[in-house]
């Protein structure tokens, strides 16, 4: 027996919630006749969160559903890559003489363009880029937003007012802003 320290053990909770969810959805799905890909992002920050989008999405862009997890998400800056991914359209199909779908032998330029119907789960503590990404599903058309009001975080931090004993004062400080909805994007204060 090797002991951990608390934030360990939280972690391995976290991960044990968010691997029985997939299953659960997969399960829900299946039983229903369809298929579907989950994917849970914690946040939206750097390596971490761009290796979780890419373990959950290049597995199952073929599914015919995907379920986009930014419940308790913290933000970040990964939303217009997700985005980009997301946004892609296959314009042209193709198959090979010799094989069938089964084994490969049809395919799709854009390659990895999810074809299938896109739901995003949101919850209170969905925050900053988790809302961005939020917003911008809905505002591109790419998916339908399921949960409670978010966090409310539209404009940005950038958490580099570093305080002389060490702390640090977060204000807004990067305005976000599209026609539909001006600066704030309609999340300042009100949440997606």
């Amino acid at each position: 027996v090797v002991p951990i320290t608390t934030s360990e053990a939280d972690l391995l909770r976290y991960h044990a919630w968010e691997w029985k969810t997939q299953l659960l959805a997969e399960k829900l799905a299946d039983d229903n006749g369809f298929s579907v890909g989950y994917i849970h992002l914690k946040d939206m920050s750097g390596p971490e969160a761009e290796d979780a989008f890419a373990r959950g999405f290049f597995p199952n862009y073929n599914k015919q559903a995907m379920i986009l997890d930014v419940r308790h998400n913290r933000g970040g800056n990964i939303d217009s890559w997700v985005l980009d991914v997301l946004q892609r359209k296959a314009w042209m199909y193709w198959q090979s003489r010799d094989f069938t779908v089964e084994n490969g032998g049809i395919g799709w330029d854009e390659q990895f363009a999810f074809r299938g119907h896109i739901v995003v789960l949101l919850n209170e503590r969905t925050s900053s880029d988790g809302e961005g990404v939020s917003r911008g599903i809905s505002e591109l058309g790419l998916g339908r937003l399921i949960g409670t009001r978010t966090w409310g975080g539209g404009i940005w931090l950038a958490s580099d007012n570093h305080l002389v004993d060490g702390g640090i004062a977060s204000a807004p400080e990067i305005g976000t802003y599209n026609d539909n909805f001006g600066w704030g994007l309609g999340v300042e204060q009100m949440g997606v």
